[in-house]
């Protein structure tokens, strides 16, 4: 039974339940934190791993969009190889929830260049024209020789 203060309001219980509250919060934001944490350092080595300048193209195999943009990118990323990787994101997949978070993802096909060290150089929302991402790769790939 518990125990009543003399304005007739049960103490024990509300305390018990704010302690189980405040422990609740702490165990979920050590397991929120944690999650953040592998996030960022599979970021960061999914960008070491290149080496090289990176167009990520974000998209899904049943957009309409998505396949036009990833024909062309057929088409011209041999022009590139060894100078920009070309990486397909399928937003589908849960393991890349992070990358379309980091890049702020909020259409599809969306493109994002990045330099050698990880820094966004360029984005594009839809289907480019070839003209424009020819010369966004073309300047990415430049950049990267430079610095060599």
């Amino acid at each position: 039974m518990a125990r009543v203060s003399s304005d007739n309001a049960p103490t024990s219980h509300p305390r018990r339940l704010w302690l189980l509250a405040v422990v609740g919060a702490l165990v979920a934001g050590g397991i929120g934190w944690s999650t953040i944490r592998r996030r960022r350092s599979s970021h960061a080595r999914f960008v070491a791993a290149a080496g090289v300048p990176q167009l990520l193209d974000f998209g899904m195999d049943i957009c309409e969009q998505c396949k036009k943009t990833r024909a062309l990118l057929s088409r011209i990323e041999p022009e590139y190889a060894g100078k920009v990787q070309v990486r397909y994101v399928d937003v589908r997949e849960e393991a890349n929830d992070a990358l379309a978070e980091k890049y702020r993802m909020r259409v599809i096909p969306l493109l994002v260049l990045l330099d050698k060290d990880g820094v966004e150089m360029w984005r594009h929302e839809g289907a480019p024209p070839e003209a424009v991402l020819r010369e966004q790769l073309s300047r990415a790939a430049a950049t990267a020789q430079v610095r060599r």
